[in-house]
C-alpha cells in the first residue's frame, strides 16, 4: 500500500510505503518529493522499482489534485493506493 499525502507548507508529496511481513532490509519506506512536475518525472530513472511504482503514483495524484484545481473545485489532500491498484 502507497499513502501519498499532499503537504501544502513544503508544496511536496509525503509518501509512505507499506509492505506486508517479513520486510526485506534496507528498502524504501519514505520518500519526499516536491510537487512539481520535474521533480515527480525525474523519480521515474530511479534505479529502485519502488521508487519508480511511487513516481507513477505520485504523478497519478498530482494529475488528480490539477484537475480539481482547475475546476475549481478543492483538491484532495490524500490518496491511497492499495496493492491491487499497484
Amino acid at each position: 500500500m502507497i499513502l501519498i499525502v499532499y503537504d501544502a507548507r513544503s508544496v511536496s508529496y509525503e509518501c509512505r510505503i507499506f509492505y506486508k511481513e517479513p520486510r526485506p532490509a534496507g528498502i524504501v519506506e519514505q520518500l519526499s518529493v516536491v510537487a512539481k512536475w520535474r521533480a515527480i518525472l525525474d523519480l521515474r530513472t530511479d534505479p529502485d522499482p519502488v521508487v519508480r511504482l511511487t513516481s507513477e503514483k505520485v504523478e497519478e495524484f498530482h494529475v488528480l489534485r490539477r484537475k480539481f484545481s482547475d475546476e475549481g473545485a478543492p483538491a484532495p489532500g490524500r490518496r491511497v493506493f492499495y496493492a491491487n491498484e499497484l
